[in-house]
């Protein structure tokens, strides 16, 4: 995906225009992002449940594991932590201001 995927750009990805907040032609990694992302949208919009058949299964939240599904231009992975630094940091944060009488 051209430098990275931003917020806005899900409404190209998950209705299939690319090219317009892009900034550019699509590529092949950007249409395979976005035909990945549309059929679990889809599935969802069927049954309330983005997993299908033939996709990697999108796993349900759990705060302690912080599994994700990350769309790659090589198609969907499950990873983990997602934003761990900064989560961490905000929550370090959070606990600081706390404790100021």
């Amino acid at each position: 995906m051209l430098g990275g995927p931003q917020q806005s750009t899900l409404i190209e990805q998950g209705t299939g225009m690319l090219g317009g907040l892009l900034g550019g032609p699509a590529t092949q990694a950007d249409h395979k992002v976005s035909s990945d992302l549309q059929a679990y949208w889809t599935n969802f919009a069927r049954s309330g449940d983005p997993n299908g058949a033939g996709l990697p299964v999108w796993p349900r939240f759990d705060p302690k594991e912080r599994k994700f599904l990350e769309f790659a231009a090589g198609g969907p992975v499950v990873a983990a932590n997602l934003r761990q630094e900064i989560c961490a940091l905000y929550m370090d944060n959070l606990r600081h201001s706390m404790q100021r009488p």
